[in-house]
């Protein structure tokens, strides 16, 4: 007699294939597809941003070159007649030419007190940078009020 039970006929449960990560399902694709579209704004922001500052990133190296002259030579007058003329070619930069370019004396150090949202320059140490160049004696200028014009100088570049 052949085997009298039934349940030892049957085949074991097939499986079915398992799914595929790929292709990926349409919601991922446009999910990556909306990835790379804020990637590549955010990408086109960062290089918008750097060509902007590149004028402030190289005025604060000369800025730095400044200082370390200053350091080693202690020539006031040089050093505030290159701190003006750097200060006004950034401006030309970074506002109108015409605006810009025939201030000189108290109304080049009202502009930078403007733009740089301060009051250093025409009622502060700023004032050097008009009367240090013309003196003829500089030995009551200070050597601190010179480092304190420099720090001005770099807020105001920095503010730009």
């Amino acid at each position: 007699m052949p085997n009298s039970d039934p349940l030892a006929t049957l085949r074991d449960i097939q499986l079915p294939p398992p799914v595929s990560a790929w292709p990926p399902a349409p919601g991922w694709w446009l999910l990556a597809a909306l990835l790379l579209g804020v990637l590549a704004v955010l990408a086109w922001q960062a290089y918008r941003y750097y060509r902007r500052t590149a004028a402030n990133r190289a005025a604060l190296r000369e800025l730095r070159g400044l200082q370390n002259r200053y350091a080693s030579d202690a020539d006031a007058r040089r050093l505030a007649a290159d701190l003006s003329q750097l200060l006004k070619r950034l401006a030309l930069v970074k506002y109108p030419p015409p605006q810009v370019a025939p201030l000189y004396g108290e109304a080049w150090l009202t502009f930078l007190d403007r733009s740089g949202a301060t009051l250093g320059f025409s009622k502060g140490v700023g004032r050097l940078l008009v009367v240090l160049p013309y003196q003829a004696s500089v030995r009551e200028t200070q050597p601190h009020q010179l480092y304190a014009l420099l720090q001005l100088a770099q807020h105001w570049i920095k503010r730009q």
